[in-house]
């Protein structure tokens, strides 16, 4: 087994990757609003968004057994997770199709594409799940390959050929397909065959183990149902207006989580929490400069992706200040999970805590959602998406003060230091942000827009990064990460990390 890679190398290089997905992915998010009309828009957030949420909860019911045997390679965890897999895939179809005409009110030929989108995504998350676990850094690889594969197909089906949902849901059938084959040649080369048997008797294990979680997941997945709400209550000029409003703050803060959730089996293996609460830091204040500049000037964001949403503006201010919550959050989650020791059913008491007091954001997010959209029916749509945002603010400092107030003494100390740093890196972020504004004002076309936020953006972030350098933990960052670039992961005497 190898030894665990540096929680701030590995997190921050997990993280560069995920960027570079992040740059890719905007430029995906851009094309499929500006290309799609508000309808398909909607409908296609929504199935691969929403609708694989649905039809991954076998998957994601089992997610924390799963993530923990895979990391520590215990016999029959990839078994369990293949069966799991199955079961998924047999759900997904049928549960695409339904809610396609149902919910989004698509042709049966979409429908039918939409749950074999549903499907394949199914695949490709359980192959980089177990790639996560296995191979972190070779994981966070895949994902800008990928995203390059996902760029491609929607640059085929909406620019060469007719714009259309069905056309759409084609190129990003293809490319989940190929990532998925990327991604299971590269987990063959870790896995041996005591992962593969036994699969039947620790999914047992599992189902005697996540009984007394049911509660916090059942509340948990009531989020998800949050655009199913939406569609009902405001139609779908409102959920596409959500994804467009929350998409660069979804983005930024899934490249992020993504580098920190490393963080969950570095401590579950070594128990350094100081080093954990580093790199969450690091990564966090990394971050925060791309949701305050859009924070500071969301017309210019919304004018990139499609200026007809232009009255979501106020929503999306909100969406970009939670975002910096939801990273710090992120990774405190991760710390507190990692900080269980245990990995069987020794850890059943501890989780259940976790879980049950974890449902408490999502049932306040699901309540004060439907409160509001109950409330305000009848209003227009940016007084709706507005108090989507508030609802979805809630949910995240919840989360944060909780998962916070559940960790143990020394990861507490760990944390505690950064949350007013982090606090002030966003305040001396704003102050720049106001200071280095667009220089004219938003425009329609897509590359006038571009061309208006990105020169005064690039300005932005170099004096934000400029200032960070001042910072002690950024530099030991930069003397970390250096020798994993020039030596291709690896120090120089050292055992190489997982990749």
């Amino acid at each position: 087994m190898r030894r665990p890679a540096g929680p701030v190398r590995a997190a921050v290089i997990r993280a560069v990757f995920y960027g570079l997905s992040l740059v890719i992915n905007i430029v995906i998010s851009v094309l499929l609003a500006r290309r799609l009309v508000a309808k398909d828009y909607a409908a296609y957030q929504f199935v691969t968004k929403r609708v694989i949420q649905y039809a991954s909860i076998p998957l994601s019911f089992f997610s924390l057994w799963s993530y923990r045997y895979v990391a520590t390679r215990r016999r029959g965890s990839l078994g369990a997770l293949l069966v799991l897999l199955a079961i998924s895939v047999a759900i997904s179809i049928p549960l695409g199709i339904a809610l396609g005409l149902d919910e989004s009110n698509v042709g049966l030929e979409a429908a039918v594409l939409a749950g074999l989108v549903v499907a394949s995504q199914n695949v490709y998350f359980t192959i980089t799940s177990a790639l996560d676990a296995m191979r972190p850094i070779r994981r966070a690889l895949l994902s800008p390959l990928y995203r390059l594969l996902y760029l491609v197909g929607i640059l085929i089906a909406l620019y060469l050929t007719a714009p259309t949902l069905t056309h759409a849901f084609i190129g990003t059938l293809a490319a989940l397909l190929m990532g998925a084959v990327l991604g299971a040649h590269w987990l063959a080369e870790e896995v041996r065959p005591e992962y593969l048997r036994g699969g039947k008797e620790t999914l047992l294990e599992w189902a005697k183990g996540s009984q007394p979680l049911i509660i916090g997941f059942v509340i948990g997945t009531l989020t998800s149902f949050d655009a199913v709400v939406a569609y009902d209550l405001g139609g779908y000029e409102v959920v596409a207006a959500f994804f467009i409003a929350a998409a660069v703050a979804t983005l930024v803060r899934e490249a992020a989580n993504n580098g920190l959730s490393y963080i969950h089996q570095y401590v579950l293996r070594t128990g350094d929490v100081n080093g954990a609460a580093r790199a969450v830091y690091v990564v966090t204040t990394a971050a925060l400069p791309f949701f305050i500049y859009a924070a500071a000037h969301p017309i210019y964001v919304i004018y990139v992706f499609n200026p007809v949403y232009y009255w979501a503006a106020t929503a999306m201010r909100v969406f970009m200040v939670i975002a910096i919550v939801e990273v710090m959050n992120a990774g405190i989650s991760n710390v507190l999970a990692g900080s269980i020791r245990e990995v069987g059913l020794e850890s059943v008491g501890a989780f259940t805590r976790i879980n049950v007091w974890g449902s408490v954001p999502s049932a306040v997010y699901f309540g004060a959602l439907a409160v509001l959209m109950v409330a305000l029916r009848g209003y227009g749509p940016q007084d709706l998406i507005l108090a989507w945002s508030i609802a979805y603010g809630l949910r995240f400092i919840t989360s944060a003060l909780i998962n916070y107030w559940l960790l143990p003494k020394e990861a507490k100390g760990a944390i505690r230091p950064y949350v007013p740093k982090v606090a002030l890196w966003s305040l001396l972020a704003a102050a720049l942000a106001f200071a280095i504004s667009p220089w004219s004002p938003p425009v329609k076309g897509l590359v006038g827009s571009v061309k208006v936020l990105t020169f005064p953006g690039l300005a932005f972030l170099a004096s934000y990064f400029a200032l960070l350098l001042i910072d002690k933990d950024f530099r030991f960052m930069a003397r970390s990460l250096l020798p994993g670039i020039i030596f291709g992961g690896r120090e120089q005497g050292s055992v190489s990390p997982s990749a």
